[in-house]
């Protein structure tokens, strides 16, 4: 008996343990669930925002030809529709990271188990549900008990993901909302970033990496750990055999295959078209900001209760700019300026061909106190300058700081965050700073980066920067104003300003196009109405009560003999252009002038802004002189064709702005007369005297050889500061500028500094690109006459008239 009853007590203690641990477990699981539901009503999102996230998007700038030219960004993420996404990159993503996605709800327990038997090393248990919940809503949590919350928080919300998407737009979801570093966040930034390409076009290798970078986009970073990079991959690719989406021979043979990338950066300071996105960035922003008469935003985001961002809306602002144009013009001028102009100043500089500057990069002419000024104006423009003056903080470089005196010294603190605090320097600290050589990084011709390791102090590298000239071109069609390119400048990174629309520089004889159309319109000349070549002077208004005589070139020889109006455009006669102003008074043309575009008051009313005395922009020039190849009707320089919201509603369509400045007729006259300056005027009494400026496009050089019409004219401003051209084709005109970023940086022989050596080269090297590309449908053939034009003495040969 006893033995019986101490058995029975044995079970009896066994099954209490048996039941205790079961109720423990069961009381473990309720908890558990008694967890979520508390997290769940809790510490996660609401449905609503689940069921509409948002996210920053990028808007887009597109070319008129299709191509990304760049983006605006908080994050440069714009979304993907799954139908745009290849299918190398959802096999690869399931494949890799959630095998069994199309067969679970959210979690999967089999892979859960797995982790926890494997301790991670056979992947982790984390579905592409889940890792989409944390990228949507959650930062990774370092606290242990936190993270546990988290993760259980994140089971919840993927299940409800599960519930309320499909599997399609959870992908599409997930792609579009991974940060692959380097300012690529989404697929579509990423696979430009890494591949320019669109996600579609991906191919299984490509798509491979894009995916294997998921682990971790920075240890697995193709362009700083390319050889981890190509293991990752390698291993994708591994995955995608397992699971049957690619065969042995093509795991074979892909694995085999080199990492290859065509990194093209998402900074603002870099790709194609730098300047041009700068530029469209400031109008867009402008116009987004505009109200109507009522005080009303016109444009609106009803859905964010906010005007439309340009950072955060996702818009698409489709523009005019063509990327082969763009690619072409950037091309021209860094190959004119890097391989040949570049180097003939600084041979100027150096010694050579008997001139020398004693204060390089300046002219002798500049004064010891000009370019201490000029040295002065750029130092307090840097961002150093502004640091040590308090009109940055030095921490987090936002543009405002006040000064406190905290234990009796003044510091500086920054308006944004208290806690950036630093004494204010002494002006014999700033200026050691500025004088203390560092390592830095400053711009060169020498390589394809366009830049170079250097130890300079801030003020050599402000000196040595001043060295380098700058140019610019734009390109439009004058039949509708729609701008084709837009080059600021030779390096947008080093070089910011914007020498197109912002840098304003006199405008020499490119102004003569516009005195002789007036001439022309008004009766007064023809193209062979002859005159001497003689000095003329124009008496001019000084001090109220009397006069003094403008007489341009009167120290150059003439010889007096009488030369048509076409081949003193052609030559670019100064003193001709003057005969022709006091024929037509400076206020007619400057009539003319506005009605092409020029800002009202720019121009002056006296005899010498016929020879372009005065500062404009490339933009003001182009746009003006397109109205001759458009039968003497201005359309206004525009880049933009329209703007879309993110669901596709156009929000803006640009309407083209234009006045009738010449008569058809006047304007074809005109253009006759400008191809004489390309194609060369004979002189009426001297045989062999050929005028022109301009013939060097039709000799044989690397920027010649152009068979096909073109209307043109050079400028070259006094001292050789400026030079341009101006060229137009009937359906594109191009204007070219060159200059120092300094008037006092400039040739000191005219051979170089005239409009024909710094500023044609670059039109002609641009122009040949273009011809030669036959995917670009332009005219090659001559401009059109207008209905019942009567030909007025064009060709002067025995029509010589003195009168008209």
């Amino acid at each position: 008996m006893s033995n019986k009853s101490s058995k029975k007590k044995k079970e009896t203690k066994g099954n209490f343990w048996v039941k205790l641990i079961w109720r423990g477990f069961i009381v473990g699981w309720l908890a558990f669930f008694g967890l979520l539901i508390i997290i769940a009503y809790t510490d996660l999102p609401p449905l609503e925002q689940l069921e509409n996230p948002k996210f920053n998007e990028a808007t887009e700038v597109i070319s008129g030809d299709g191509k990304v030219l760049g983006t605006y960004f908080i994050e440069n993420r714009t979304n993907a529709a799954y139908h745009e996404l290849s299918p190398h990159l959802v096999n690869a993503l399931v494949a890799t990271e959630d095998e069994r996605f199309f067969d679970h709800s959210g979690v999967d327990s089999w892979a859960i188990i797995r982790a926890i038997a494997k301790l991670g090393q056979a992947g982790g248990g984390s579905t592409i549900s889940q890792q989409l919940a944390k990228m949507l809503f959650h930062k990774r949590e370092k606290n242990f008990f936190k993270a546990v919350k988290q993760k259980l928080g994140e089971w919840i919300i993927a299940t409800r993901i599960e519930k309320n998407y499909t599997k399609e737009e959870i992908i599409t979801m997930y792609f579009n909302q991974f940060d692959w570093t380097r300012q690529a966040v989404g697929i579509n930034s990423a696979s430009r970033v890494y591949f320019n390409k669109t996600p579609n076009q991906l191919k299984i290798e490509e798509a491979a990496m894009l995916v294997g970078m998921a682990k971790s986009p920075h240890y697995y970073n193709p362009i700083s750990k390319p050889e981890r990079a190509l293991n990752r991959r390698n291993t994708v690719l591994g995955q995608m055999k397992r699971n049957e989406f690619i065969t042995q021979v093509e795991f074979d043979s892909l694995t085999k295959l080199p990492l290859e990338t065509d990194y093209t950066s998402a900074s603002h300071k870099e790709g194609i078209a730098t300047y041009f996105r700068a530029y469209l960035k400031k109008e867009v922003v402008n116009l987004l900001n505009e109200k109507d008469a009522s005080g009303n935003y016109k444009f609106y985001n009803k859905k964010e209760d906010r005007p439309y961002n340009i950072y955060k809306d996702g818009l698409k602002i489709y523009t005019t700019v063509d990327s082969r144009m763009q690619t072409y013009a950037e091309k021209a001028i860094n190959r004119h300026l890097g391989r040949d102009l570049q180097k003939k100043l600084d041979g100027f500089m150096n010694k050579r061909n008997g001139f020398y500057s004693k204060n390089p990069p300046f002219a002798n002419t500049a004064s010891t106190k000009t370019t201490q000024n000029i040295i002065n104006r750029a130092k307090r423009q840097t961002p150093l300058f502004k640091k040590l003056t308090g009109s940055m903080c030095n921490t987090c470089e936002r543009p405002k700081t006040h000064e406190e005196t905290i234990d009796g010294v003044v510091q500086f603190v920054c308006d944004f965050d208290e806690k950036h605090i630093y004494p204010k320097p002494t002006p014999a600290q700033i200026d050691k700073e500025f004088n203390t050589p560092v390592k830095t990084k400053v711009f060169t011709w020498d390589n394809k980066k366009f830049e170079k390791d250097t130890t300079m102090s801030p003020l050599e590298v402000i000196k040595y920067h001043k060295r380098f000239l700058r140019s610019s071109l734009l390109s439009m069609d004058p039949r509708n104003g729609h701008v084709k390119a837009w080059v600021g400048g030779p390096n947008y990174k080093y070089f910011q300003y914007d020498m197109v629309a912002t840098g304003k520089r006199q405008v020499g004889s490119t102004m003569k196009p516009f005195v002789y159309g007036t001439a022309i319109s008004e009766g007064v000349i023809n193209p062979c109405t002859m005159a001497p070549d003689i000095v003329y002077c124009i008496d001019v208004p000084y001090n109220d009560q009397r006069t003094t005589q403008w007489c341009p070139d009167k120290k150059q020889a003439m010889d007096g003999l009488l030369v048509s109006m076409k081949y003193a455009l052609a030559k670019s006669k100064n003193n001709i252009t003057a005969h022709v102003i006091d024929k037509t008074k400076p206020s007619n043309v400057i009539a003319n002038l506005e009605r092409a575009g020029i800002p009202n008051g720019v121009v002056k009313t006296v005899p010498s802004m016929a020879l372009g005395v005065f500062d404009l922009s490339l933009y003001d020039m182009v746009g003006a002189v397109s109205s001759f190849a458009n039968n003497g009707v201005y359309t206004k320089p525009t880049a933009i064709v329209s703007i879309e919201d993110k669901e596709g509603n156009i929000i803006y369509t640009s309407e083209p702005e234009i006045s009738q400045v010449f008569d058809p007729h006047t304007a074809y006259t005109m253009l006759q007369m400008m191809k004489g300056v390309v194609d060369g005027v004979s002189h009426p009494s001297k045989p062999g005297d050929i005028g022109q400026t301009s013939q060097r496009l039709r000799r044989n050089n690397p920027y010649g050889n152009i068979p096909y019409p073109i209307a043109g004219k050079t400028g070259t401003t006094n001292d050789n500061v400026d030079g341009w051209f101006l060229g137009l084709t009937p359906e594109l005109v191009t204007g070219v500028w060159a200059g120092g970023e300094d008037r006092q940086v400039r040739f000191q022989s005219t051979r170089y500094g005239q409009g024909a050596n710094m500023a044609l080269p670059s039109w002609g090297y641009y122009m040949n690109s273009i011809y030669k590309d036959k995917s670009i449908k332009i005219s090659k053939g001559d401009f059109e006459v207008p209905n019942n034009h009567v030909d007025i003495y064009t060709n002067c040969d025995g029509q010589a008239n003195e009168n008209n």
